[in-house]
């Protein structure tokens, strides 16, 4: 998959630190804070950025903000490096602990997911340093996306009305006014992004709301100058000039007054322009509703069918390697674990079976806990779910067929039941072609309007040919799912990934590939239901209209599903 496809957003860290040694004899710690990060597969920490430097502080809060991508496939370690500085413009951007251009006064690690799933997106770490168990200080982060961003579909639309312009058509008639936006390109020249409607013998004109886009009208830069010319329509000779300015989209959602300028007579007053109901219509992200506190739940299905082979086997897709290697199976249930679960809350994990024969039962079941308690199959994190996986491998008979509508019937019946500030991902983890073809796609319908997401892993090795001609079809990228009723699912789901285990595909890449489309997924879900983000309350910011924004999500998707494939 091609990087530039992976939906990306900005983030701003804010860095304060409390209570940090003093390493000065004569006076205090002068604290300078180096961020770094370590992403996916990468065993090395790459810089990021660093705040400013201050004098005689051991509790700072630093002016400088620091910038970067986040993207929540990826698991990327943030590190905070605290040092004393005696001189700012010799520490190198890949600073060493210890070494010679900063005394080091403490470091913090932090996965990103952990943040930006906390509350308020904001951590608070003990700093450690050469004695371990000894009290560094601490340091805090607040991350926030970075909203003044532009987006692709970001929207301005406002109201301009003209006041006391001058009058063009002699001294018994009034002007006919019209609005000319033009940007100005990189070779200087002025291009014209939108013309208003004529209002005809009118010299206080009101013209008909103004809809651009955002990055046609100024680069999506709030700051950014654009021109406004009035001009005076004329039937039968060219338009003549009222007047003009340059302003910026700020001014606007400002209210500011916009004063008018003829050229040719500079001192004249010409009139002005004013602006009222300035908004910026934009696509929700999934940080948007991410920072409101919604949940990400996990739930995990494992194949229990007969085709894995006995956890005895060397060759089996369920084989407990005694040397502690790990199958496909638990894989899977790594990559993708640890990088939802830091955004749930409680770190609980539905651990569940399907397709074999659970201890004490007499036929297949296809949907069963694997602790053993069907009242709670919850598990505590990603090890509560290996441990549990670990038991029903000893436990569990393995038979068949490969049904998997029960699975998501349940998923389906706890979203139901969930408030919409929770969202159920269910990983489904496969050997095989599935036997309830039409009971699944039904199930899968049924699921398109909840917020959920099902992500299926097909897992394979070496000794297991895969063969996952069916998954595709469920995955729906190239076509949507109909149900047995002629019921159409209201939005693409589920993401499906062949694994085969011993591959070269690491466990980074799964997670990158089986997760990429859950926050666009999560966005068209809120958007559907014309759900806004409680942080836009208060600000210049409204949601595209519900039509417009799920047209905006799903041309992100396929644009995403093309950089896949």
């Amino acid at each position: 998959m091609d990087d530039n496809m992976i939906p990306k957003a900005r983030v701003r860290f804010s860095i304060s630190c409390s209570k940090l040694r003093n390493k000065d004899t004569l006076s205090k710690s002068d604290p300078m804070v180096i961020v770094n990060v370590r992403s996916g597969n990468n065993n090395d920490f790459e810089y990021v950025g660093r705040t400013e430097w201050q004098r005689d502080n051991l509790n700072p809060t630093f002016n400088h903000k620091i910038d970067m991508d986040y993207t929540f496939e990826t698991k990327q370690m943030l590190r905070f490096i605290v040092i004393d500085v005696d001189d700012p413009n010799k520490v190198p951007e890949k600073y060493v602990p210890h070494s010679k251009e900063g005394d080091l006064l403490g470091m913090g690690e932090v996965l990103m997911s952990t943040l930006m799933g906390s509350r308020n997106q904001t951590a608070t770490m003990k700093l450690t340093g050469q004695k371990p168990g000894k009290d560094y200080g601490t340091v805090t982060i607040n991350a926030e996306q970075m909203a003044d961003d532009a987006r692709p579909d970001d929207a301005l639309v406002f109201h301009l009305f003209g006041r006391d312009l001058a009058k063009k058509d002699g001294p018994l008639g009034k002007s006919d006014p019209f609005l000319v936006l033009s940007r100005t390109t990189l070779q200087g020249q002025k291009q014209e992004v939108f013309k208003t409607e004529v209002v005809k013998s009118d010299l206080n004109p009101s013209w008909k709301p103004i809809r651009v886009n955002m990055i046609r009208l100024c680069n999506g830069d709030l700051d950014a100058k654009f021109h406004v010319a009035c001009y005076d329509w004329d039937r039968l000779s060219s338009n003549d000039l009222i007047g003009e300015v340059d302003c910026c989209v700020q001014d606007l959602l400002d209210g500011k007054t916009l004063i008018l300028v003829d050229p040719s007579k500079p001192d004249k007053n010409v009139g002005s322009l004013g602006c009222d109901k300035a908004t910026i219509l934009r696509l929700p992200s999934f940080l948007d509703y991410l920072t409101e506190g919604v949940d990400l739940y996990l739930n995990v299905g494992v194949d229990f069918t007969l085709s894995n082979g006995e956890s005895s086997d060397p060759t089996s897709l369920h084989y407990a390697d005694p040397t502690g290697a790990w199958n496909a199976y638990q894989e899977s249930i790594i990559a993708v674990g640890e990088v939802l679960l830091p955004y749930d809350k409680d770190g609980k994990v539905a651990a569940l079976g399907y397709g074999g024969i659970p201890s004490g039962e007499k036929a297949a079941n296809f949907c069963f806990a694997l602790n053993g308690n069907e009242s709670a199959p919850e598990v505590q994190g990603v090890q509560g779910v290996l441990d549990a996986y670990a038991s029903g491998i000893k436990s569990v008979k393995l038979h068949g067929p490969t049904n998997l509508a029960p699975l998501i019937e349940r998923a389906g019946m706890i979203a139901k039941e969930t408030s919409r500030r929770s969202y159920q991902v269910l990983m489904i983890m496969t050997d095989g072609e599935i036997t309830d073809m039409v009971k699944t796609v039904d199930a899968i319908v049924a699921s398109s309007e909840l917020p959920m997401s099902i992500v299926i892993v097909g897992v394979g090795n070496e000794h297991h040919p895969m063969e996952f001609a069916n998954m595709k079809i469920l995955d729906g990228d190239e076509k949507g799912l109909v149900d047995s009723n002629c019921r159409a699912a209201q939005r693409d789901i589920v993401q499906f990934v062949p694994f085969c285990h011993g591959r070269g595909m690491s466990q980074a890449q799964l997670a990158k590939a089986v997760l990429h489309e859950i926050p666009m997924q999560m966005v068209q879900h809120y958007v559907a239901r014309g759900v806004k983000p409680k942080a836009w309350q208060g600000t210049h910011f409204d949601m595209l209209p519900v039509q417009e924004a799920l047209a905006a999500v799903a041309n992100e998707s396929r644009m995403a599903a093309r950089g896949r494939h």
